[in-house]
């Protein structure tokens, strides 16, 4: 009886340990868990910005664009005053 009393109490001591090591692992991936969710709040923030960035680009391109369709608009019109003066002078 003594001696499955000692087994016993071994056989909990290995337990003990097996459960120490598993909540100190269950420390490290709690701590990597912790990394991972400031890793995405990273990745939230770049992408928010590129595609603010991006918004920006897009923005200027379509501003760039109404200002060569105004000029070649004023050069046409030019243009078209220029051809009835020279009509004009015929």
């Amino acid at each position: 009886m003594v001696d499955i009393l000692k087994s016993f109490a071994v056989e909990q001591s290995k337990i003990d340990q097996e459960l120490q090591a598993l909540t100190a692992s269950q420390g490290k991936v709690d701590q990597v868990l912790e990394g991972q969710k400031k890793f995405d709040i990273v990745l939230q923030s770049q992408k928010k910005v590129e595609n603010m960035l991006q918004g920006q680009k897009l923005g200027s391109i379509s501003t760039a664009l109404k200002d060569l369709r105004r000029k070649a608009n004023v050069n046409i019109s030019r243009s078209d005053n220029i051809l009835k003066k020279l009509k004009k002078q015929k």
